[in-house]
Parts: structure tokens; sequence; C-alpha cells
């Protein structure tokens, strides 16, 4: 989040800096308004993109902004073990 490098600096405006030239080295990737990712290489496009994937860090994005949300059933039963099929989304509406 940006928010977790707001200390790391005299000024937002350096910090802002910082980050900008992070994500232009690829570094960095833009996840979303105020989401930073941990860029990579990636082979097969020939750019840099997020190292994981959109599910993992919205995830952890929700949980960082104290967001309240609840896997869907699909998702809760194969967490469990209670089946091998793959859900094909995570949050439930």
């Amino acid at each position: 989040m940006r928010s977790e490098f707001d200390g790391c600096g005299r000024t937002r405006s350096g910090v802002d800096k910082a980050l900008r030239a992070l994500v232009r080295q690829g570094v960095l990737v833009r996840g979303g308004y105020g989401v930073l990712v941990r860029g990579r290489y990636n082979r097969f496009t020939g750019t840099i993109t997020p190292s994981t994937s959109a599910d993992v860090f919205a995830l952890e994005a929700l949980r960082k902004l104290d967001v309240q949300f609840e896997m869907d059933g699909a998702t809760q039963a194969y967490n469990r073990g209670d089946t091998t099929q793959i859900p094909s989304g995570l949050l439930s509406e």
C-alpha cells in the first residue's frame, strides 16, 4: 500500500518520486490505486508483471484496508479440502 511508505522520506513528494522510479525500473508494478506489487519480468509477454496473481494481492490489499469480505462457498469448500474443483472466483457479492 502506498500509505505504508509515508514514513520513509522527509516529504510525501520525495517518497512518490522514489516509488515512481521503482515502477519505471520494474521493481514495483501498480496493482491499483495506492496498491504497489513487487514486479517480475514475464518471459512470455516480455513485460514486467506482478509477482503474484491479482487474487493474492487483492486479498492482501483488502486486509490492509480493513475491508470486511467473505470467500464464496466454492472457495471455502476448496480451502477446506472438501473438493478439488478450483473455484473461478474468490469473493462473494
